[in-house]
């Protein structure tokens, strides 16, 4: 273990760091030494992205949504294998867990313990009475966009009025979009 730097040798860095002729690089690696001596007198662990402590992992898993029993698995699963995923090195642990959550890798993922993720619930069947009233308001809100950019409904001639932006164009053809996919749930809905 290095000894601690005196704040004599720190100011020695300091002068050096601001001696223009001194090597940039020489500065900076006596600085990192200094800097990494100082942090381990004090206690303080240098952040690692390949290995972490139980706590971190804890710490980590519920601040993304996961348990902290998920951060305490991934912890000793990691120290158990070397902290190695599929034979290699884990680059950045906090990766990892992200990655192992979007897999629903972890325990508080799976179901009942099997090695499955659950299932996506089923969606309720609608009934067409539904479907219709959903149809009904997509097209209120068609109407009401219309309206509130300066056009009117005449009877023989369809709606009149002025040119609307490209923007509000757009969000009425999706719109429009929406109704036909209702119309195609209609079609296949239960009476």
């Amino acid at each position: 273990m290095k000894p601690k730097p005196s704040i004599d040798e720190l100011t020695k860095l300091v002068a050096l760091l601001e001696n223009k002729k001194a090597k940039r690089e020489d500065c900076l690696a006596q600085a990192k030494d200094a800097l990494t001596a100082l942090t381990q007198e004090l206690g303080f662990r240098t952040p690692s992205k390949t290995r972490a402590c139980q706590c971190e992992c804890e710490q980590y898993a519920v601040s993304i949504g996961l348990t902290k029993e998920d951060g305490e698995w991934f912890f000793f699963r990691s120290e158990g294998c070397g902290w190695k995923n599929n034979g290699k090195h884990i680059a950045d642990w906090q990766s990892t867990i992200r990655g192992w959550k979007l897999a629903r890798v972890f325990p508080s993922q799976k179901v009942n313990g099997a090695s499955r993720s659950v299932p996506a619930p089923i969606p309720a069947q609608r009934t067409r009475f539904q479907i219709t009233k959903d149809i009904e308001a997509v097209k209120a809100r068609i109407s009401q966009i219309k309206t509130e950019h300066g056009q009117r409904l005449d009877a023989n001639w369809g709606w009149q009025g002025p040119k609307l932006p490209e923007p509000v164009v757009q969000t009425i053809t999706k719109l429009r979009g929406d109704i036909k996919a209702l119309q195609q749930q209609f079609d296949n809905a239960v009476s």
